[in-house]
């Protein structure tokens, strides 16, 4: 078995929510927080191939939702699922998907690899 990271792009969400109770002066230095308090953050997929079997871990931030959902999460970097994933492997191998929250993506990987599969 193999396991393989696939970077998808950054976000920014507001430190005070991501650490909690922690103060900001110990958790600033290791990940600073811009003028408006928000601090990076990096969305990661995970790719298992098992054998001929490639699963899927989440999917990234996905494109179903509208540009002002996107504003509050000030997306930057390469944020394509498929154009990092064409580097690795043709996305109609891969077997199951597995989401492990869909508070943003809402099964963006199933619409994606129903459209891909098409």
């Amino acid at each position: 078995m193999r396991l393989y990271t696939i970077h998808t792009g950054n976000f920014k969400l507001d430190g005070g929510a991501m650490f909690g109770v922690v103060p900001k002066v110990l958790w600033n230095s290791l990940n600073p927080a811009d003028a408006n308090n928000r601090c990076t953050w990096a969305m990661r997929c995970l790719l298992v191939e098992d054998g001929n079997r490639l699963i899927l871990i989440d999917n990234g931030i996905g494109n179903k939702q509208d540009a002002k959902f996107f504003s509050h999460y000030d997306l930057h970097g390469e944020h394509s699922l498929r154009a990092r994933f064409n580097n690795m492997a043709s996305i109609e191998t891969i077997s199951p998907t597995c989401c492990s929250h869909t508070c943003t993506s809402i099964t963006a990987a199933e619409v994606l690899l129903e459209r891909a599969i098409a």
